[in-house]
């Protein structure tokens, strides 16, 4: 009914919202917002807080898909409620990932020290790298001893918020004999995308071994 919009039959998922299955609370949820985009986050927040532990990790997951810039500070609210959750961090980290706002910054902070999973961390991360303050910037410099991929990010996000010294970490790890050091550094510096991180990518372009150039050919496309 969400998926073919069809108003008319709305009123019958409203039944659904009190069954015992926890999954299909969740469908009729997802459809009820499908069908009301117009007050889809009120709805949602209003269902994650009378939901099962379970349903709330999946009606969390909706906010990737509806939720607006205006709804991330009710959702940071909800988090803190529920700080010593990791699927609850590891799900909104994800969403404020997407939509960073500074209401989440104490939030992703405190999970990003409390839960140092790469996901996490990659999700810190990119938040911080486009809202972030002066206080994360030592944050950023410590992971820097981290996998090439959370290196890799962190040495991209400080560039970008001016630490040019960063870049060589960058530079270190795209001519590094480790997929995983150059695939890292690939993608850091598509996401700087500025002039010398494109002229680099497009110059390794042919030089390198095939699965290299397929991926920066990807990052090419996708910039």
């Amino acid at each position: 009914l969400g998926a073919i919009g069809a108003l008319e039959r709305g009123g019958d998922l409203f039944a659904w919202l009190e069954h015992a299955d926890p999954a299909l609370r969740v469908a009729a949820t997802e459809s009820l917002i499908r069908l009301e985009r117009g007050r889809s986050i009120l709805f949602l927040l209003e269902r994650l807080r009378k939901e099962s532990p379970e349903a709330q990790l999946k009606l969390l997951a909706l906010f990737d898909e509806f939720g607006d810039l205006d709804a991330m500070p009710f959702l940071a609210q909800f988090a803190e409620q529920h700080g010593d959750s990791l699927p609850v961090a590891q799900t909104v980290m994800r969403v404020f990932a997407r939509r960073p706002h500074p209401r989440c910054l104490p939030f992703a902070r405190k999970a990003a020290a409390r839960f140092p999973r790469e996901e996490i961390l990659q999700a810190y991360i990119a938040i911080v790298a486009a809202i972030g303050e002066e206080k994360d910037r030592e944050t950023l410099i410590a992971l820097l001893g981290q996998s090439p991929t959370i290196q890799c990010q962190a040495a991209g996000a400080l560039t970008r918020r001016g630490c040019g010294r960063y870049r060589r970490i960058l530079l270190d790890n795209f001519r590094s004999r480790k997929r995983a050091a150059n695939f890292a550094a690939m993608d850091a510096l598509a996401y700087l995308a500025d002039e010398e991180s494109m002229l680099l990518l497009c110059s390794a372009l042919t030089e390198a071994s095939p699965p290299h150039d397929r991926k920066i050919a990807e990052l090419l496309f996708t910039h």
